[in-house]
C-alpha cells in the first residue's frame, strides 16, 4: 500500500499523540456510554472502555471501516476513520479526523457538566452527576447549557434550506444502508459553512431497519429536536421558553424541506408527526389550544 505525503504527515502528528495519551492521564474532552473522546489536532481519539459488558474482542475496526467508506462513498457527511490501535493498557484505540462543527446539544450529564467547567465553572468536574452537584451548580450548569441551546438554534434558524434537504437525505441513506441512527443532538454536528455530520454511526446492519417507513424516520428526527429540552428541569424558565419556540422554528423549517425529498408520507401519518411536533415543543395542552389555528397553518400541506 502506498501513502500519499498527506496521510504521512496525518500518521506521524496520529502517532505523536498516541504517546502523549499513553504517558499522560488526560481528562477525556468528552464521554459516552462505550468510549472516552479526546480531540486533538484535527483527529477524534475513542478510547474504548473496557467493562464485563463491552469486551475489547467486540471491536471490529475493518467491519467498522467498511461501513464508514460505504456511507462516505454514497455521499454522507461522516468523518472518516483513519486507523485504530491497541494502547499500552490493551485499550482498543479508533482515531478518525474531526468532523467541522459543534453538537446540537448536550444530553448527556457528565458531557454537559463537563462543559461548563471547562468554560467557567471549574469545581464542577469533581462531580460528575447532576444529582451530586449543589442546587447552586445546578443551576449555573442549567444556565450554561440553555444558553449553548440557544446558541446553537440561533445557527439552525439560520442554516439553508439545502443544508436540512441534505441532512434528511442522509439520515435517509443511513438507515436505508440497515443501520439504526442513535439520534441525539451530541451525535450530530452542525456548521454554517458545512452543515450537519453524523458521527458515532454504528456498524451493525439489520435489515429490519431497511424496512423503516419514511414516517418513523421523520418522527426519529422530531424527537432528536426534541431533544434542547433535555435539560429543562434546571433551565431558566424564560430561556426554555426560547427553546420551545426556537424549536417550532426549526421544526417548520424541517418540514419545508422534506417537500423536496424522496421521503413518502402519508395523510395519516403527517397529522400524527404534527403532534410528534406538539410534543416536542413541550406545549402543554392549554398551549396546543391556543395555538391550533397557527399550528395548522404553519404545518399544511407541508409534505405534498
Amino acid at each position: 500500500m502506498v501513502f500519499s505525503q498527506l496521510e504521512l504527515e496525518e500518521t506521524k502528528k496520529i502517532r505523536k499523540y498516541i504517546n502523549h495519551l499513553e504517558k499522560n492521564d488526560i481528562f477525556p474532552d468528552t464521554e459516552g456510554a462505550e468510549k472516552f473522546v479526546y480531540i486533538k489536532s484535527g483527529f477524534v481519539f475513542l478510547k474504548y472502555k473496557k467493562t464485563p459488558a463491552i469486551k475489547n474482542s467486540s471491536y471490529e475496526f475493518r467491519k467498522r471501516k467498511h461501513v464508514n467508506d460505504d456511507l462516505i462513498k454514497l455521499g454522507v457527511n461522516t468523518p472518516k476513520i483513519r486507523m485504530a490501535y491497541v494502547d499500552k493498557k490493551e485499550n482498543q484505540v479508533e482515531v478518525q479526523l474531526e468532523a467541522p462543527g459543534r453538537v446540537l446539544y448536550y444530553r448527556n450529564e457528565k458531557n454537559a457538566i463537563r462543559f461548563a467547567y471547562s468554560h467557567k465553572y471549574r469545581n464542577c468536574v469533581k462531580k460528575c452527576e447532576l444529582k451530586d452537584l449543589s442546587t447552586y451548580l445546578k443551576k449555573k450548569v442549567g444556565e450554561f447549557v440553555a444558553d449553548y441551546c440557544i446558541d446553537m438554534q440561533k445557527q439552525l434558524k439560520n442554516a439553508t434550506k439545502g443544508q436540512f434537504v441534505k441532512f434528511l437525505r442522509d439520515y435517509k441513506t443511513i438507515s436505508n444502508y440497515g443501520i439504526n441512527i442513535d439520534y441525539h443532538g451530541e451525535n450530530i454536528l452542525y456548521s454554517d459553512e458545512k452543515g450537519f455530520y453524523f458521527i458515532d454511526i454504528d456498524e451493525n446492519i439489520r435489515e429490519s431497519r431497511k424496512q423503516d417507513g419514511d414516517a418513523l424516520l421523520v418522527n426519529e428526527i422530531i424527537n432528536m429536536i426534541g431533544g434542547f429540552l433535555s435539560f429543562k428541569e434546571i433551565m431558566p424558565e424564560k430561556k426554555v421558553e426560547i427553546i420551545k419556540k426556537n424549536n417550532y422554528t426549526i421544526f417548520k423549517m424541517l418540514f419545508d424541506a422534506l417537500k423536496t425529498t424522496n421521503y413518502k408520507i402519508t395523510d395519516g401519518e403527517f397529522e400524527r408527526l404534527k403532534q410528534e411536533v406538539v410534543a416536542a415543543c413541550g406545549y402543554s395542552q392549554r398551549d396546543v389550544l391556543l395555538r391550533e389555528l397557527e399550528i395548522n397553518r404553519d404545518f399544511k400541506n407541508k409534505m405534498r
